[in-house]
């Protein structure tokens, strides 16, 4: 990746290579973004330490064990000091770390049931904020998506899911709760169940204030098939966003239904209304012309404020 010119984290020729940020530049601002992985692959060297994690003199990933509170502290202390003196050197104005968290727990059990999240993972995002100095927490590696929860005015994207799904048995699983549809899906049964859905998943969309404030996440539906991610649509869309609500309600943050996904506010920023639709096309006629002309000025009109208001306040 190095010489090929693609900047990475989460990786290196040694621990303290993997555990350094890179910086990039995006609207103006320099963002230090950071990677560890609590997955492996699952074998372990003589003294117990994973294959895949990168050690003093042994390339690899920036590994912590998720389950083992020492480990914590160990993966915490690394982050912070290679975020203090990335600090120290450049004006970093946000700090991104991604947490690819694994897919099961110690007992082989899988590591989210219902879209629960487990308190280990918790704890480990939660002192990301407060102790690493962590922005945005981006989370994934679970297979399936799970909610979003606001920390002290920071968002925690517990998962985002995964992009690329070849795991085609969730298929047929595509129905909502709208009465009518003569679906039977097992994951709307009781509580949400995003673990039946690994082909559905979200991008995040942050919109930042003139004042490095967050004002709000949208989580944007993405649906996978064959190997091919597009915006969901339909009934797979209505069912990431009414799952999407759940889970995030379920953590105590403020959500809105948008028309690409689900809006939920981190900051003071109040959420924006949402763009008139576009006008409606009208047979020929230069009479019904005229009038579709004025309905597309006022629509413009609209659009035209709601962009700019989001352009004044966001980045």
């Amino acid at each position: 990746l190095h010489h090929a010119g693609v900047a990475h984290a989460g990786s290196g020729a040694h621990r303290e290579a993997a555990f350094k940020p890179v910086v990039l530049d995006a609207c103006g601002r320099k963002v230090a973004y950071l990677s560890v992985s609590a997955a492996g692959c699952g074998f372990r060297d003589a003294s117990g330490v994973e294959m895949w994690a990168a050690g003093e003199r042994r390339p690899g990933i920036a590994h912590f064990e998720l389950w083992d509170v020492r480990m914590h502290d160990e993966a915490i202390r690394e982050l912070r000091d290679a975020v203090r003196v990335t600090r120290e050197r450049q004006r970093v104005t946000f700090v991104v770390v991604s947490v690819c968290w694994g897919t099961s727990a110690p007992d082989g059990k899988p590591l989210c049931v219902a879209g629960a999240v487990p308190s280990p993972m918790r704890a480990f995002a939660r002192a990301l904020i407060d102790e690493v100095g962590a922005d945005i927490v981006h989370g994934h590696g679970t297979s399936h998506m799970l909610g979003v929860e606001v920390y002290r005015k920071k968002p925690i994207l517990y998962s985002c899911g995964v992009l690329l799904s070849d795991r085609l048995k969730s298929e047929a699983l595509v129905a909502t709760r709208r009465k009518g549809d003569g679906y039977d899906d097992p994951s709307l049964r009781g509580p949400p169940r995003p673990e039946l859905r690994p082909d559905v998943s979200y991008i995040a969309h942050v919109v930042i204030r003139g004042t490095n404030e967050i004002g709000w996440v949208e989580l944007r539906p993405v649906h996978c098939r064959m190997l091919q991610a597009n915006r969901a649509k339909g009934r797979h869309h209505a069912w990431a966003v009414e799952t999407l609500h759940a889970l995030t309600t379920a953590l105590g943050a403020k959500v809105e239904v948008s028309r690409a996904g689900l809006r939920v506010r981190v900051g003071s920023m109040a959420l924006p209304e949402e763009p008139a639709p576009p006008p409606r096309r009208t047979p020929r006629g230069e009479g019904r012309q005229q009038a579709a002309g004025t309905t597309a000025l006022k629509s413009a009109k609209s659009d035209s404020s709601w962009w700019t208001r989001l352009g004044d306040g966001a980045g």
